[in-house]
């Protein structure tokens, strides 16, 4: 069981974590003699008018023409959270109206905004939420913008927000808050005096909304920022933890509630200590590593009776009970579950019904009564759709108020779009206006210029058509003539294959003459190895390389095109289709390869199949 963060706001902006003191003690009975009831009232009004007219006599504010400007609003607020806030009404609204005469005599514009907003303060602490403090703090905010005033612009906004959010009225809540956020962030948050308290107070804002990862957002923008008040790091470090609970990021929650135990242990708060030390324990019984939750839990139910707090420290209870029955402890388990239900007394909320039922039906369960343990059950089901119900209803609650917030805020924006289009069309006017006084004067000697600066570029226009034709001319002559010597030497080249194949041929010849002269196998096997030596040596990987440039000259796109419509055919593949390009004859192409007349045609056979064409090679490679 986790304790959310509870969020105690003062109207004039301090926030505290309240410490419940409780009396122990009752004054002793004395004897006394009755006075009248209307002698009391006439004595403490008496008392009380003295009292105002000495207050009076001198302003509680006079000493802030001493103090330096820029900590004016600071000693301001100070004087009024120590010596107003409880003060008579009639006297502390006299008092507030002082400061504001006094801040226009010295002409501090900062320092009268903060009055207006102190006034708008008293006046929701002692009416709640009313059209006289709406329109104080309206009027702090109209005079922070006719001052030119943006930090205290978005102060003032930031305190109205607050003051609506005090009484629930969300919409115009988040409309301020977001305009304070949108000032803060445009003068930088280094310079905002109360940047960490905003920041803390928006995320939690968001939190109660039910919108986490902003709030988390703002929160961790809040500790990122230095601040005096310990309590803001106390409930800013936990609600992140209780975040990160809800999301199921146990290390981390476990990390946010250590920093936590830490701050409060050193600064002896035995409440927080009581609550960090419960949700330290529940973590680790979360996580079942029940030897380290165990003395967390004993802590937090401890402090938690001790102060009161009943809700966690029976969450505290349920959790060690759970630990001891997993154990296989009942008797233990027994003696706590009767400590659970004096607790119980002092809270019946369905959620502490619900531990409750739970931990009886366990240890029903593990003593083997199973009819008590299925009442139990049924119990804690019963309290359990409670508290779903009641989870539904405050989750319609708040996205009704998201829903609120968001068409309040969007049906400002339209006014302000709106507001904008008629000062733009307004504006846009006017100049147009300016402009064709402007342009009337100016129509004749920009006409004279354009027709002169026209004219210039015409000729330079031409001039450089006139140079982009001839280079371009160059390029296809020197293009022709790289053509015509490729074709030229390709023909060359082709011719010498044709020549040399003419050679082989006769080399064959010869060859198949001198092996039918020759009747000795050993003078036969030195002919076959003489006509392998001469087929290996016609076409080598050189001679392709260079028969491959100088084909791509010629025929551009050949083989990028083979390999685009054939991504499946082989270097080999490659060979044969360039040379069937150059209408060489098979003998000519046996020749070349050194290979057979019949293994040409083989391989054309093979190619035609692989590639799937029905038509002759010769033809699809013209046609390509």
């Amino acid at each position: 069981m986790f304790r959310d963060p509870c969020i105690k706001n003062s109207f004039a902006g301090n926030t505290c974590i309240s410490k419940r003191v409780f009396c122990t003690s009752s004054p002793a009975k004395q004897n006394h003699i009755p006075v009248p009831n209307f002698l009391i009232k006439f004595l403490l009004s008496s008392v009380l008018a003295i009292a105002c007219c000495l207050q009076s006599a001198a302003g509680v504010f006079d000493t802030l023409q001493k103090v330096a400007k820029a900590d004016r609003i600071k000693y301001a607020e100070d004087i009024y959270t120590k010596k107003l806030r409880t003060a008579d009404s009639a006297y502390a609204i006299a008092q507030i109206n002082e400061l504001i005469t006094l801040s226009n005599k010295i002409n501090d514009h900062s320092l009268e905004c903060a009055g207006w907003s102190l006034l708008a303060d008293h006046y929701a602490r002692i009416r709640g939420s009313n059209a006289t403090s709406d329109s104080l703090h309206a009027k702090a905010i109209d005079l922070s913008k006719k001052y030119h005033l943006p930090l205290m612009e978005g102060i003032c906004n930031y305190k109205m927000g607050r003051y609506f959010y005090s009484f629930k009225r969300y919409p115009p809540a988040f409309e301020y808050l977001l305009k304070a956020n949108d000032i803060f962030d445009d003068i930088g948050y280094t310079n905002v005096p109360l940047a960490s308290n905003f920041l803390y107070y928006l995320g939690s804002i968001y939190y109660e909304t039910g919108d986490l990862d902003r709030a988390a957002n703002f929160y961790q923008q809040s500790l990122n920022l230095p601040t005096t008040e310990t309590w803001q790091v106390i409930q800013a470090n936990y609600t992140l933890g209780v975040i990160a609970l809800k999301k199921k990021d146990y290390p981390l929650a476990l990390a946010f509630m250590q920093k936590v135990f830490g701050i409060v242990a050193a600064s002896k708060d035995s409440i927080w200590t009581g609550i960090c030390s419960g949700s330290i324990g529940d973590i680790y019984f979360t996580t079942q590593n029940y030897t380290k939750a165990i003395p967390y839990l004993q802590t937090g139910y401890r402090l938690n009776v001790k102060h009161r707090e009943w809700k966690n420290a029976i969450a505290n209870l349920t959790d060690l009970i759970k630990i001891y029955l997993a154990r296989n402890n009942e008797t233990i388990a027994k003696q706590l579950i009767d400590a659970e239900a004096i607790l119980i007394k002092h809270d019946n909320s369905f959620k502490s019904l619900s531990n409750y039922y739970e931990v009886l039906a366990l240890y029903y369960e593990k003593t083997g009564n199973t009819d008590d343990a299925l009442t139990y059950w049924k119990k804690q089901q019963e309290a359990l759709d409670s508290i779903k119900q009641l989870t539904d209803e405050t989750l319609y609650g708040n996205i009704q108020q998201k829903v609120e917030t968001e068409k309040h805020i969007s049906d400002l924006k339209n006014i302000e779009a709106r507001t904008q289009m008629a000062l733009l069309k307004r504006n846009l006017f006017i100049i147009i206006l300016f402009l064709l006084m402007i342009v009337s004067l100016l129509v004749y000697n920009r006409m004279r210029v354009k027709r002169k600066a026209e004219k210039e570029l015409f000729l330079k226009q031409e001039a450089l058509l006139t140079s982009e034709k001839l280079r371009a001319e160059a390029e296809r002559l020197r293009a022709e003539d790289d053509l015509q010597n490729a074709t030229a030497l390709l023909k060359k080249y082709t011719d010498n294959i044709r020549q040399k194949n003419k050679l082989i041929e006769q080399f064959h010849n010869e060859i198949e003459k001198f092996r039918a002269a020759l009747p000795e196998q050993q003078e036969s096997q030195k002919l076959d190895n003489f006509e392998k030596l001469i087929q290996s040596t016609i076409l080598t990987d050189a001679d392709w390389d260079d028969f491959r440039n100088l084909f791509e000259k010629v025929h551009k796109g050949f083989f990028f095109n083979l390999k685009q419509n054939f991504p499946n055919i082989t270097v080999t593949d490659t060979r044969l289709l360039s040379l069937i390009k150059l209408q060489l004859s098979n003998r000519e192409m046996a020749n070349m390869l050194g290979i057979s007349i019949y293994a040409i045609k083989k391989a054309k056979q093979r190619l035609k199949k692989k590639i799937n064409i029905e038509k002759e090679l010769e033809d699809m490679l013209i046609s390509m």
